[in-house]
């Protein structure tokens, strides 16, 4: 940071352009570093719940091989345990047409054992009385069955035996076929002897598809006991890159495995009642660099926010310089004898404070050559206008506000009686640019103001506007009893009492003249009453928002007629206020010079 301010210093760059560097650098340098270790920590946290998530379908996949291989070890269980095929077995078929209906009739026996479990390809029974029964219409291979090692390994077993997935059936005529064969001895219940075996083929693509069933960053291998590989998903996770996994399948840690300059994450699970082994792989490699793959809309976003600072920067750099740049134009013009500059800065910062002093400088050297009268008066007018225009706005967002309050009720006629009221206030409020007006047009604008109102509350606001026949024809600034009746509007009511009256009264007492606006709504407390008038006192510092119109009033009221008006607030808290402003009888607007001195 202090080198870029050396060298911005060297290269006598714009203070502009400088704040606009600075502000690039603070902001850019934390938020680069702060995306950095959010991106990093998120990518630590997405790959570990990727990796359970793949640990979660491993679990899924050892759950469905294990139902089908219970599935099929019941069956072969039903099968061995029944009556019938107990029956055929202990018989001693000498004839050839015995055997073949013993045969036809216990097959489709089988047949109908076979056909209540899916995950069947075929189930076979060998007999030792050489009865040999199927469950499919395949022909039997010619072959003696009891001399078949796989037959003697099921019979030299007290369990169920699972043979690695093998070419073609064991028992019937297939071709190019790859099973897995299930077999269990059958023991005669009488005499407990051994009579035969039945055997169950699972079609090696039934598990194909189970271990397929994974994303591209994972890979399924079924493998016994040595560790020898029996089946292996056809999903490769580098297809490119074979990979022998033997070496590397005693790994049980659950940290992941360096191979190949790749980070691979290895399970081993039991399946098939500890006969075989399924070994799940997840190549945490491929998982981490799918998540940095949001690095590309990271800096995308990062780029976009550094732009979005530098308009920020450039946009509030240049609302902060305006007065600066101001400021020299009118310093250029004061060197040139202009004395009649003023630089404009509604600012309350050290600029503002700058641009307020150059200002009462410029004050007061053209106050030496202009006469003292023709300064104050300028001074008051443009003080009037101020004032003006704050009050206009207050006022015109009250009564468009009215306006489309009604419009949405669709209340046409009440509308065209609303819209009427206010071409006429407006018309009363412009005047033409003059800010005084006779009583009578401020009596019809406030007249106006509440026709609009009462139809917007309707059920909160009732009034009575009362004006003696010699005040009317008086001069007073206009705009003065229409924020005191804003302020009964909103203030007064209350939704425990009834509607507010709210009573205007104008009236010549001698030479003065008399505006009186009450209210029978909430009233103030003692104290909220204190601040209220303190906010009236043009010398004092205090603040308070609530009587900002009330202040607008006053400060107009002085500016006329000095200390010969008065404004006078009184409110008891739950009777309601009145307010009574008293100014001097003026016919002609020409007369109030004598006022303002």
């Amino acid at each position: 940071m202090i080198m870029v301010q050396m060298q911005m210093k060297r290269l006598h760059i714009k203070f502009r352009t400088k704040l606009i560097i600075s502000h690039l650098t603070i902001a850019s340098i934390p938020l680069c570093i702060l995306l950095t270790v959010c991106t990093l920590f998120s990518v630590r946290v997405l790959t570990q719940l990727k990796v359970s998530h793949m640990a979660e379908i491993s679990h899924i996949l050892i759950t469905n091989l294990n139902t089908i291989y219970e599935d099929v070890c019941n069956s072969c269980q039903v099968v061995a345990d029944n009556m019938s095929i107990q029956g055929y077995l202990q018989n001693d078929y000498s004839s050839l047409p015995a055997l073949y209906s013993a045969d036809l009739t216990a097959s489709l026996e089988l047949t109908s054992f076979a056909k209540q479990n899916k995950n069947l390809s075929g189930l076979y029974v060998i007999g030792s009385n050489q009865l040999e029964l199927k469950s499919t219409n395949i022909s039997f291979l010619k072959k003696n069955f009891l001399d078949e090692s796989w037959f003697h390994q099921i019979i030299n077993q007290n369990d169920i035996v699972i043979f690695p997935p093998h070419e073609n059936s064991y028992v019937v005529k297939t071709v190019d076929e790859s099973y897995i064969t299930v077999g269990l001895t059958i023991y005669d219940k009488s005499s407990g002897k051994k009579c035969g075996a039945v055997l169950a083929d699972i079609d090696t693509e039934i598990i194909y598809n189970l271990l397929d069933t994974t994303s591209e960053i994972a890979a399924f291998l079924i493998v016994d006991n040595e560790n020898q590989v029996l089946l292996e998903s056809n999903h490769s996770i580098n297809p490119e890159d074979s990979m022998d996994w033997t070496p590397y399948l005693h790994h049980t840690s659950d940290d992941a495995i360096n191979i190949r300059n790749r980070q691979y994450r290895i399970w081993t699970d039991e399946i098939f009642d500890g006969k075989w082994k399924l070994i799940s792989i997840s190549d945490v490699t491929s998982i981490k660099m799918q998540w940095f793959g949001i690095f590309i809309p990271i800096i995308i976003t990062t780029i976009c926010i550094i732009l979005l600072i530098f308009l920020i920067s450039y946009y509030y750099s240049r609302r902060m310089l305006a007065p600066l740049t101001e400021l020299r134009d009118s310093m250029r013009d004061i060197q040139s004898g202009d004395l009649c500059v003023e630089v404009s800065s509604h600012r309350t910062d050290e600029i503002g404070e700058l641009c307020n002093a150059f200002n009462d400088m410029v004050y007061e050297i053209r106050s030496l050559t202009d006469r003292v009268y023709k300064s104050q008066e300028l001074l008051r007018e443009s003080q009037l206008k101020a004032l003006q225009s704050q009050i206009n706005p207050h006022f015109l967002y009250n009564s468009l506000d009215s306006v489309i309050w009604l419009m949405r009720l669709k209340r046409q006629d009440e509308a065209v009686t609303m819209l009427s009221a206010l071409s006429k206030l407006f018309r009363i409020a412009l005047s033409r640019g003059n800010d005084l007006i006779m009583v009578s047009e401020e009596i019809s604008h406030v007249q106006n103001y509440l026709v609009i109102q009462s139809t917007r509350y309707k059920q909160k606001l009732n009034y009575t506007i009362s004006c003696s026949e010699h005040a009317r024809s008086c001069i007073t600034p206009k705009l003065i009893l229409q924020p005191l009746v804003e302020n009964c509007i909103y203030h007064a009511y209350t939704p425990e009492q009834k509607p507010v009256m709210v009573d205007i009264g104008v009236e010549l007492c001698a030479e003065t003249v008399v505006l009186r606006v009450s209210d029978d709504g909430r009233g103030m407390d003692e104290s909220h009453l204190y601040q209220l008038r303190q906010c009236l006192d043009l010398n004092s510092s205090h603040d308070n928002s609530h009587g900002y119109g009330l202040k607008n009033i006053y400060t107009r009221l002085t500016m006329y007629f000095g200390d010969n008006c008065s404004f006078k607030i009184e409110s008891v808290r739950g009777k309601g206020t009145t307010v009574t402003i008293r100014i001097p009888k003026i016919t002609e607007k020409e007369d109030i010079e004598s006022f303002m001195g």
